[in-house]
């Protein structure tokens, strides 16, 4: 009986509430930083000038939303994983030591990301669980009438 209610679709809508917190943190861009990016070397230069002659860029940068409509939350037999597939998200919005150095500090890690919602919304929703729990035990186990 208690097995049953155990798939209560109150336990699922809680780990959904933590993968929906963390995705959307991670789509949420930071506004534009304004901080120079030099050219790393002249072949990087001369690819830039030619791309922006030819039109296949333009400046000023527009952003797309490519990296935020990459992010998904995918069901696993035991819970879920948040990924991206674009394949620059691990530059931006990577672990700590994947992120490029002009990203660090203004775009938010995924690890740092996960971090804070487990520090901040995770304590939440294990007292939601708590009392989700409880509710489902009295009605298991009736009280002794005292």
């Amino acid at each position: 009986m208690l097995l049953e209610q155990m798939k209560d679709p109150s336990f699922f809508k809680l780990e959904d509430e933590v993968a929906n917190e963390i995705v959307r943190r991670l789509t949420t861009y930071p506004s534009p930083s304004g901080k120079p990016q030099p050219f790393k070397s002249d072949k990087q230069r001369r690819w830039f000038f030619a791309a922006l002659k030819s039109g296949a860029i333009t400046v000023p940068y527009r952003r797309t939303q490519t990296l935020a409509k990459g992010w998904k939350i995918v069901t696993k037999t035991t819970g879920y994983t948040i990924e991206n597939t674009v394949p620059y998200a691990p530059l931006v919005q990577g672990a700590v030591k994947d992120q490029a150095k002009y990203h660090q500090r203004w775009w938010e890690s995924s690890s740092k990301v996960a971090q804070d919602v487990d520090k901040t919304i995770v304590p939440q929703l294990d007292r939601s669980a708590q009392k989700i729990l409880d509710a489902m035990m009295s009605r298991v186990i009736p009280e002794s009438p005292v």
